[in-house]
């Protein structure tokens, strides 16, 4: 009974075993399309609760199975299952070192490939990297682990038939075709790395199969760590047709999201019969190789940066928590210490002509630069690209320059700037794929973006409706995910706050506020309150609001920036004395208006009740309009202040 249920579960994965053995072992079997191969293969376990498991190489499908799943185990079992694993363990470990001594033995009778190999030719690579020969004809390529020690080989026959040393250990495993590593190209099979190599001159990680791609990936990472790194995948279409996956590009996009790498797809003229790279270097050419790798990008933008429509799925990935705990995540560093973090999101928002575009360039400058902006202080030098939506180009000239003499006049080569005035159609919609993705070729080596401002560049839907947000948002996060920073500057509404839908503060780590000073009128300038309404592990004195004033002087910029909290303890202190507004607005060269705000800002006594105002017997208290009727004047000598 139970090899039925586990007959059925293989044949859902595609797998095609003549028989299925129950003894503990791995046999080799044929997988849909290829029923005479041995690109699947399984096990089954005799022992009670009797479990097997299972891989198709072709699809990258590996899975376990228990005639168990569904019930409890009792303690008894529990503990057999475990003593059952433990030994299962310690015979693959012995296994897999007894290939790793075969391993050895194979190279050191191994030789230098001949040049006219019939795989070389077949296939139309020259030899790379350090694959050898067996006089029987087959070629071997040795698979390292991250130490680059050998773990186990591939071998490949003159048809071009491939196959693992047996006990040999695949997963993590990798082989090497030495080049430039700026950027590193990972693939599966050695002909689609070598195609690959000769077409950029790159360095390229063979994976040997799909489901190796996601480990060799993280290894690469820790391996290389200022690398770009590519996922080339295979476009199994002809297998998606079929069983409905796409396993070389399912598992090259897993791969590259983990790591916040790229990906490259070949893209066929004629597709039929062909799904790597090397099937399009032999058919179109090294140039059509080329093109596509110079393509690549983040998964997310794939198809609308000109790869093919597909349908193939990109799965949720889950860790366990062994496997979370050990992830490694990018190390948080500050663009703007201690506002925005690298891979931070960021609103900042203000009315129209209060001078937030100058502030949005003055952060790109001290970004670009490694210099403070404003209060917050910039470690290093940070490249950066700044999207203007509607500034004519004169004008931003203009900004831009003045800034830049306010930083000592020095021009950051790190610093690019997008304005319409230099297009030679208009900028597109951001709020699209199709505009996202001309951003695309841009974005290398970008750490931090600007986009000034949400409401030019991302026209989509109506402001007051979070769905037309959630385009923009998701290309916010992708951004994230692959280490960019990004600022976007929006306006305010008639009330202060955000214009808009306020689910678009929900993803950002900060948001900030520009409010003007009252009674600030177009002749100020760039003068305005700083409150940071919103700062993911931020607290403190960091986050207490300040003034700042843009200083004009002869062309050059400069900001000047002044607490507002010294402003409040005065008023503080005066108003506990019984001052009146006026009078306090007059000693501290505060407007009215700003003092109100600043009292309103804190809890006060509540108003004496109508029972304490009346005074003790002999002391006069001073007098209440509200106590005259009305129509009538004020008793002779009285005082009033109107404020």
């Amino acid at each position: 009974m139970y090899i039925d249920t586990f007959s059925a579960v293989l044949t859902n994965a595609g797998l095609c075993p003549e028989t299925i053995v129950t003894d503990g072992c791995i046999h080799r079997c044929g997988t849909v399309g290829k029923e005479r191969g041995k690109d699947g293969a399984y096990v089954l376990y005799p022992d009670p609760p009797i479990s097997g498991h299972y891989w198709n190489y072709r699809t990258g499908e590996d899975a376990s199975w228990s005639e168990a799943t569904g019930r409890s185990f009792s303690p008894e079992e529990r503990s057999r299952v475990q003593s059952i694993q433990d030994g299962r363990q310690k015979r693959e470990n012995d296994i897999a070192a007894s290939a790793v001594i075969r391993a050895q033995r194979i190279l050191a009778t191994s030789q230098l490939p001949p040049p006219d190999h019939p795989y070389f030719v077949k296939k139309g690579i020259s030899v790379v990297g350090g694959i050898r020969y067996l006089k029987d004809g087959r070629l071997v390529l040795p698979l390292g682990d991250a130490a680059n020690k050998v773990q186990s080989l591939q071998f490949i026959t003159p048809d071009g038939e491939k196959r693992f040393l047996s006990g040999g250990t695949v997963r993590g495993g990798s082989f090497l075709i030495p080049g430039d590593d700026t950027i590193l190209y990972i693939a599966e099979g050695y002909a689609t790395g070598a195609s690959i190599h000769a077409a950029s001159g790159h360095a390229v990680l063979i994976a040997f199969c799909c489901s190796n791609l996601c480990p060799v990936a993280a290894i690469a990472r820790s391996h290389f760590p200022d690398s770009r790194i590519v996922l080339c995948a295979d476009n199994d279409h002809e297998t998606f047709a079929r069983r409905g996956k796409n396993p070389g590009l399912d598992h090259a996009t897993i791969a590259a999201r983990a790591i916040h790498g790229r990906l490259a797809l070949p893209v066929f003229k004629t597709p039929a019969g062909k799904s790597d790279f090397n099937d399009l270097a032999t058919s179109e050419g090294l140039e059509a190789v080329q093109a596509c790798l110079e393509a690549a990008a983040e998964p997310i933008f794939l198809e609308a940066a000109g790869g093919p429509p597909t349908t193939a799925r990109h799965p949720l990935v889950a860790l366990s928590a062994s496997a979370f705990l050990s992830y490694t995540f990018c190390k948080r560093e500050y663009l703007l210490d201690p506002i925005l973090p690298t891979q931070g999101l960021a609103l900042i928002y203000a009315p129209r002509g209060l001078g937030k575009t100058f502030l949005a360039l003055s952060i790109a400058c001290g970004v670009a630069l490694g210099m403070p902006a404003l209060r917050w202080k910039v470690a290093q030098p940070r490249k950066v690209l700044f999207v203007d939506g509607e500034m004519q180009g004169w004008m931003m000239q203009e900004r831009l320059q003045g800034i830049l003499q306010g930083f000592g006049d020095i021009l950051p080569e790190t610093l690019r700037v997008v304005t319409p005035d230099c297009q030679p159609d208009f900028i597109p919609n951001l709020g699209t794929p199709e505009g996202q993705a001309s951003l695309e070729p841009l974005l290398d080596g970008v750490e931090l973006v600007i986009l000034d401002n949400l409401a030019t560049l991302c026209r989509v839907g109506k402001e007051n409706e979070s769905e037309s947000w959630l385009p923009i948002q998701d290309w916010l996060l992708s951004l994230r995910r692959r280490g960019i920073a990004v600022i976007v500057i929006h306006h305010a509404n008639k009330s202060g706050g955000q214009r808009g839908t306020s689910s678009r503060e929900d993803v950002m780590d900060t948001v900030i506020a520009l409010r003007p000073p009252k009674e600030h009128t177009a002749q100020d300038g760039a003068t305005f309150e700083v409150h940071i309404e919103k700062s993911r592990g931020v607290a403190g004195d960091a986050l207490e609001p300040f003034m700042a004033t843009l200083v004009a002087e002869g062309g050059t910029f400069r900001w000047t920036t002044q607490d507002i909290n010294a402003d409040r303890d005065s008023v503080f202190a005066l108003k506990e004395q019984g001052l009146s507004v006026r009078t306090i607005a007059d000693q501290t060269g505060l407007s009215k208006s700003a003092v109100q705000r600043i009292i309103a800002s804190r809890e006060w006594p509540a108003a004496p009740t109508e029972s304490s105002r009346k005074s003790p017997a002999g002391v006069s208290r001073r007098p209440n309009p509200k106590d005259w009727d009305a129509g009538t004047a004020p008793p002779a000598g009285t005082f009033l202040d109107m404020d």
